[in-house]
C-alpha cells in the first residue's frame, strides 16, 4: 500500500509485508554487506520489523528478530533479539557500538543465545544475553552504556574453577563495583580481549566505591582478598592493588594489608576506618620507600581533565576526619628532596593539617606545619642544621656541579601561601648560614671567585700576586650569610667570606625563580705582595694602616654572571661598615688601574 504526493517521496506513506530469500543489502547503517538467507519483514516509512531472519554480516552468523526505526533516514532506534556466533570483526563492531572502554572489549569467538540489543541514537545502548567464551566460560550479562555512564546490571561468570557475580556502575568520576565469588586472571583473559583489570586473583563479597579524583575517600563494605588488581580509569597511570586483605563490619573497615602502586609510586597501607560518625574517621599508616610528588600530581591532573574544577572545591565534597601517618625514606617535589620524610596528616571537615615530625631536606631539618584547604596551602617551617657537610647543601639545593669541603650550621624560618608555582614564588622569611674551614673546587660560585681573582690579577697593583685558584681551589676560614627571603628572592643583607687568599663582603639579591642575580661586593686581596707591611692576624697586608679593597659588581644570569669593577662611589656605607666591623680595620677603597689603562686620579679614591 502506497499513499502520498507523487513528487514528494519524503512524505510517502506505505506498508510492505513479505518474505525474503538470499538477499544482500549494502547500507551505511551496517558495517558490511548484510546477507539474508531467509526472513519475514514488515516495513513502513518509519519502521521495519524483521522476524526469524537468518543473516550473515562480517564474520557473524545470527538469527535475528526486531525493529529498526527511521531506517530510511538517520537510524534513530534499534531493538533486536538474536542468537548465533560472533567472530573477531563483529565483536569489535559491537564493542564500538556499545562504546565500551578498551579494557572491557570482549574476546572472540563468542556463542550467543537469547541476546537482546537496544540502541538509541545519542542516548543509551543496552545489551543482555547468555554468552559462551573459549574454553567453555559461561557469561550472563546485562550492560547499559550512555555517553556519560556505564552500567553492568549483572555479570555472572562461571567456568570449571571460578564463579563470580559482578555489578558495576561508572558515572562521572565515581565507580561502584559489587562483587561476590572468586575470579582468576586466566578466566578474565578468556572473556576480554585485553585484560587490564586483573593480573592475579580476587575473592570475597564486597561493594567498593572508588572516587577516581579522590582515592583516599573511596569506601568498601564486605570482605575481600586480592592480588594485582588494576583500576584503569582514564589515566596513563592506573591505580594497582598489588596485594590486599581487608574486611569490614557495619561501622569499621580493617585494612590488614594493602600494597598499592600509582604513577610509579609504591605504598603500603594499614589501619582502620571508623564509619560510626557522620564522616569516616581514619587511623591509618602509609609507608613508602620513595614518593615522587610530581608524578602523583601529573596523574591527578590527567584524571581531572574531563571534569575541570578550578576552585578545587570538589576535592572536599566527601570530607573525612582522623589521622594518616606518612613515612617515606625519600620524597621528591620539583627540585627538592627530603631524606627521610615523616608527617602526621590530620583530616578536618574541609582542610588537612600536616605536622612534619621528621623531615630532612638536603641534610637540613625542616620541622613545621602545612595547612591544606580548597584552593590554598599554607606552609610554616623552621629549617635548622648543625655540623652538616656544605657539599650536601649546595649540590642538593643550589648547584649539582659544586665540589666543596667544609661543614655548616643553618637556622631560619620560612612561610609560603598558595598553590603550585604560586606557593614557591610566595616564599618569605629569613635564613642565617655559617660555614668554617673548607675549600671550594668547582661549581657556579667557584667560577665567580675565579672571575674575581682574574679581575684583580689584571690590575697593576696585584699583577701576578694572586694565587692560582684553578690549581688550589679557594680556601676559606669562614663564610657567614644573613639573608631575608621575599617572594622566593634571597636578599643578602650580609655575606662575609674570610678567605685564605682574599676577603669578600657583599650584599644584593639572588632570584632563583627567574635565574638572575645582582650583588655588590668589596674584595680585599690578602697574601698578595710582600711590600705591604704591618702584618696582623686574619688580615695579611695593610697600606697606610688601611686595608685595600676593590669594589665589584656580580650581575646577570645566575648560571653565568658577569664580574665587573665599579666606582667606589657606587658602594654604600653599609657594605663598608660590614667589612670594617668584620676585619677590625679601616678600609681604603680604590678604583683599580688595569694594565694598559690610564691610572685613576687620586680624587677617585675613597677612604673611611
Amino acid at each position: 500500500q502506497y499513499q502520498g504526493k507523487l513528487f514528494e517521496p519524503d512524505n510517502y506513506q506505505f506498508q510492505i509485508e513479505g518474505e525474503v530469500r538470499k538477499v544482500a543489502l549494502n547500507s551505511s547503517l551496517f558495517p558490511g554487506v548484510l546477507e539474508v538467507t531467509k526472513g519475514i519483514f514488515n516495513s513502513t516509512a518509519e519502521n521495519i520489523s524483521i522476524s526469524d531472519s537468518h543473516t550473515r554480516i562480517l564474520d557473524a552468523s545470527l538469527k535475528v528478530s526486531g525493529d529498526l526505526k527511521d531506517y530510511l533516514k538517520d537510524l534513530s532506534q534499534v531493538d533486536l533479539t538474536f542468537q548465533g556466533d560472533l567472530g573477531p570483526d563483529s565483536v569489535r563492531w559491537i564493542s564500538d557500538v556499545l562504546k565500551l572502554p578498551p579494557y572491557l572489549h570482549l574476546k572472540p569467538p563468542i556463542s550467543v543465545s537469547t541476546a537482546h540489543l537496544t540502541w538509541n541514537h545519542g542516548h543509551e545502548t543496552g545489551f543482555s544475553g547468555d554468552l559462551v567464551f573459549q574454553p567453555k566460560i559461561k557469561v550472563s550479562t546485562d550492560i547499559h552504556a550512555s555517553p556519560h555512564a556505564l552500567t553492568i546490571k549483572n555479570l555472572a561468570i562461571q567456568d570449571r574453577d571460578d564463579h563470580a557475580s559482578i555489578k558495576f556502575v561508572q558515572k562521572n568520576r565515581t565507580a561502584d563495583l559489587f562483587f561476590s565469588g572468586n575470579l582468576h586472571k586466566s578466566t578474565l583473559d578468556g572473556i576480554v580481549a585485553e585484560n587490564q583489570i586483573l593480573n592475579g586473583w580476587i575473592k570475597g563479597n564486597f561493594h567498593a566505591r572508588v572516587l577516581l579524583d579522590q582515592p583516599l575517600n573511596s569506601t568498601l563494605q564486605g570482605e575481600v582478598q586480592a592480588s594485582n588488581l588494576f583500576f584503569p580509569g582514564t589515566s596513563a597511570s592506573p591505580l594497582i592493588i598489588k596485594d590486599l586483605s581487608l574486611k569490614t563490619t557495619q561501622d569499621n573497615l580493617q585494612v590488614e594489608s594493602a600494597k598499592l602502586s600509582w604513577a610509579n609510586n609504591q605504598f603500603e597501607l594499614t589501619g582502620n576506618v571508623d564509619f560510626s560518625a557522620h564522616v569516616p574517621n581514619l587511623n591509618m599508616a602509609l609507608n613508602s620507600e620513595a614518593i615522587d610528588l610530581d608524578t602523583l600530581i601529573q596523574a591527578m591532573d590527567k584524571y581531572r581533565k574531563k571534569d575541570p574544577n578550578p576552585e578545587g572545591e570538589k576535592a572536599w565534597t566527601s570530607p573525612i576526619s582522623g589521622v594518616l601517618k606518612l613515612k617515606t625514606e625519600h620524597l621528591a617535589y620539583k627540585e627538592f628532596i627530603w631524606n627521610p620524610f615523616q608527617a602526621d596528616i590530620i583530616f578536618n571537615d574541609r582542610s588537612a593539617d600536616v605536622t612534619l615530625t621528621n623531615a630532612s631536606l638536603c641534610t637540613i631539618s625542616t620541622p613545621g606545619t602545612l595547612k591544606i584547604s580548597p584552593g590554598e596551602i599554607n606552609v610554616h617551617v623552621k629549617p635548622s642544621a648543625r655540623g652538616q657537610k656544605l657539599k650536601s647543601l649546595i649540590s642538593c639545593l643550589l648547584d649539582k656541579s659544586a665540589k666543596v669541603e667544609g661543614d655548616f650550621n643553618l637556622d631560619g624560618e620560612l612561610t609560603a601561601q598558595g598553590q603550585d608555582e604560586q606557593l614557591i614564588q610566595s616564599m618569605g622569611g629569613h635564613l642565617e648560614v655559617d660555614a668554617a674551614e673548607g675549600r671550594i673546587f668547582a661549581g657556579r660560585f667557584y667560577s665567580v671567585l675565579i672571575n674575581i681573582s682574574n679581575l684583580i690579577q689584571f690590575t697593576e697593583m696585584f699583577k701576578g700576586k694572586m694565587p692560582d685558584l684553578s690549581a688550589e681551589g679557594f680556601g676559606y676560614h669562614s663564610i657567614h650569610i644573613k639573608a631575608d627571603v621575599q617572594k622566593s628572592i634571597l636578599n643578602l643583607t650580609e655575606m662575609v667570606i674570610d678567605g685564605m687568599s682574599m676577603g669578600i663582603v657583599c650584599h644584593g639579591y639572588v632570584d632563583y625563580f627567574n635565574k638572575k642575580m645582582d650583588i655588590t661586593a668589596l674584595v680585599a686581596p690578602l697574601k698578595t705582595v710582600d711590600f705591604f707591611v704591618n702584618y696582623l692576624p686574619g688580615v695579611n697586608y695593610i697600606l697606610g694602616g688601611s686595608l685595600i679593597s676593590i669594589p665589584v659588581r656580580i650581575e646577570g644570569d645566575l648560571n653565568n654572571p658577569r664580574v665587573i669593577p665599579i666606582s667606589p662611589t657606587a658602594v654604600g656605607s653599609g657594605l663598608l661598615g660590614i667589612m670594617k666591623r668584620t676585619l677590625h680595620l679601616p678600609i681604603k677603597m680604590i678604583e683599580p688601574v688595569f694594565l694598559n689603562q690610564t691610572p685613576v686620579p687620586p680624587d677617585k679614591e675613597k677612604s673611611q
